[in-house]
């Protein structure tokens, strides 16, 4: 499965990735691996995750 991110949803991950580098250097690029870590998993095993009635699947990223 192919996932696409909108392009408001590219934008929140980039704000939100530089909220977390305005707190921790670094934390931002954290951040942004985890979820394209999350994005891969989803990706790659779609139909583990439990999709809405308007298709869009949603996925809980494990905490390390």
């Amino acid at each position: 499965m192919r996932l696409a991110l909108l392009a408001e949803a590219e934008a929140e991950l980039e704000n939100a990735a530089a909220w977390y580098d305005d707190r921790s250097e670094g934390l931002g690029d954290e951040f942004l691996s985890v979820a394209r870590e999350a994005a891969h998993l989803i990706a790659e095993s779609a139909e583990t995750w439990p999709a809405r009635a308007d298709q869009a699947l949603l996925a809980v990223p494990v905490t390390r």
